[in-house]
Order: C-alpha cells, then sequence, then structure tokens
C-alpha cells in the first residue's frame, strides 16, 4: 500500500477532508541522487491535493493522518491515463498512414485528443469506486484508526 501523511482540514458527517502534499518523485530524488525531478519538486513548492476520505470516527482540523492507496490502484490508473491514450494514436496514425505522412500525423493527433476524451468519459462514468478510493489508516502515528 502506498501511504502519504496529510493533514485533516475538516471533519463533518463521517467523511473528513484532508491535505496531502504531492511528490513526483522516488526515494533517491529526496536524497538528491535521483534524475532530478526531486530536484524540480522542491522548486515549485506548495503543491498539496485535498481529498476526501470516509472516516467513522471524529477528527479535528490541523490532526496530522495517514492515507493510503492500493498500489495496484495506482498501476490500473497510470495504465489508463496513459497507456490508453498511446494505443489509441497510434491506431489512428496507422489508420491514415496509407494516405501519407501529413494524414498519418493528423490521424495521430485526433487519435491521441480521442483516447484522452475516451479515458475522461470512463473516468466519469464509473465513478469513484471503493476499490478506487483512499482509505484512512491511522492518525497521529497511532494504529487503531
Amino acid at each position: 500500500m502506498l501511504t502519504q501523511t496529510g493533514e485533516v482540514l475538516a471533519w463533518q458527517n463521517g467523511v473528513a477532508r484532508v491535505r496531502v502534499q504531492r511528490f513526483a518523485g522516488c526515494g533517491r530524488c529526496q536524497l538528491r541522487h535521483g534524475c532530478g525531478v526531486g530536484t524540480l519538486e522542491r522548486a515549485l513548492p506548495g503543491r498539496s491535493l485535498e481529498l476526501s476520505i470516509p472516516s467513522t470516527f471524529p477528527l479535528r482540523p490541523g490532526e496530522r493522518v495517514t492515507v493510503g492507496l492500493r498500489e495496484s490502484t495506482m498501476l490500473a490508473a497510470a495504465g489508463l491515463v496513459y497507456l490508453v491514450p498511446v494505443l489509441i494514436l497510434l491506431a489512428g496514425a496507422l489508420a491514415l498512414a496509407p494516405l501519407g505522412d501529413t494524414a498519418s500525423a493528423a490521424g495521430g493527433i485526433l487519435g491521441l485528443a480521442g483516447g484522452i476524451f475516451v479515458v475522461r468519459r470512463w473516468v466519469r462514468r464509473t465513478g469513484r469506486g471503493s476499490g478506487c478510493e483512499p482509505v484512512l489508516l491511522n492518525t497521529d502515528g497511532n494504529a487503531d484508526g
């Protein structure tokens, strides 16, 4: 499970609003031994994400919590967001390739736009199922959350 520490902004009717810092990079980036994504992340501070997470117990604003997301969910989302548009881009380019390079390029651009449209529509249609939502793992380092 992928975890991230966040801060509770509000809790109401069994739903906590939690702010987590976005981070693009691996542990090596944090140690300044990576490819440089961590350096870019430090150059753009203040990037945060607000999540609404079900919580059966009340939380106070300012309280630190640990939020988790299954790895399989992240892999499926990455495949959907990156792979589907690229595959449709290739299909569009190959479909119009017999008509020439310009038509092939136009088919690729149309395929990419169509792929992005398909992904956005799929996400809106399927909504956020319980398997795709982040979960509250614990509060203030306690495992009883």
